[in-house]
């Protein structure tokens, strides 16, 4: 969902913890597990991107991890996915399968 939001299908690297695509002129981070935070940052620093950098970043609880980010050399734009919001998302997909 959140590559078709932003448009970017093209993936640029996988693996269990987090995943980043791109199209030409923007690349989304997608972080699954925010104690990967520190390797992203450190990936993200070693290459040389001129890309519009979007982060987003499932949340355990309401953090936001912005401190996290600092270290980041890049320009970005945060997006935190709260565990509220995924909660809402949980009981609004338990309600539709409840009614099929």
């Amino acid at each position: 969902m959140i590559c078709i939001r932003e448009n970017c299908f093209d993936e640029v690297t996988n693996n269990d913890n987090w995943k980043i695509f791109q199209n030409n002129n923007k690349q989304v981070v997608i972080i699954y597990n925010p104690d990967s935070i520190a390797d992203v940052v450190k990936w993200l620093n070693d290459t040389d991107s001129t890309c519009d950098l979007k982060i987003y970043v499932f949340s355990y609880g309401n953090d936001t991890y912005d401190s996290d980010f600092s270290g980041l050399t890049v320009k970005f734009e945060l997006v935190p996915i709260l565990e509220n919001i995924l909660e809402v998302y949980r009981r609004i997909f338990t309600l539709k399968e409840g009614n099929e």
